[in-house]
């Protein structure tokens, strides 16, 4: 299982993370993925304090090296924090995580045209509107899931 399907299958028992965006070089129909190609990854949350970052980071191995940033207004002022964890996986595997406010969506799809949405919770997969390399895209699309009713819950899962 790709590590895009690993996340997006995690993302769909959690009420909480209501988006997922992918964005930099991965993105870039001009640059072809190579072994040093990172995957970014934004989730996006209702509330973002209640994600259990080490959890999703754990979820795709175990990190040999994690470099942890907090940054506020990344988008604009209007914009909140977003908590960043610039990960290595065995050999050349990276993955950056962020984890941001849902409401920062609309500032982060205006900051660069390579950031994008995959997957929002009770639509599945959708279609990015990012140009991505064809590799990519086709990584994001294979297994496109079926609408499906939104999850009801008071509180976040506990992870």
């Amino acid at each position: 299982m790709a590590d895009i399907d690993t996340i997006i299958d995690r993302a769909e028992k959690d009420p909480n993370i209501v988006a997922i965006g992918t964005e930099g070089s991965g993105n870039d129909p001009a640059q072809a993925p190579d072994k040093w190609t990172d995957l970014d990854v934004t989730l996006f949350a209702s509330d973002p304090a209640q994600v259990d970052a080490e959890a999703w980071v754990k979820a795709l191995g175990e990190p040999r090296l994690v470099q942890h940033l907090h940054d506020t207004h990344l988008f604009g002022p209007g914009t909140g924090a977003w908590e960043s964890w610039l990960t290595r996986y065995q050999g050349t595997r990276r993955i950056d995580w962020k984890i941001a406010p849902a409401a920062d969506e609309a500032a982060y799809l205006a900051a660069d045209h390579l950031n994008t949405i995959i997957w929002r919770q009770g639509q599945g997969r959708v279609s990015p509107r990012a140009l991505m390399h064809p590799a990519i895209f086709s990584r994001c699309r294979r297994r496109r899931t079926t609408k499906r009713p939104s999850m009801k819950s008071s509180g976040s899962p506990a992870m």
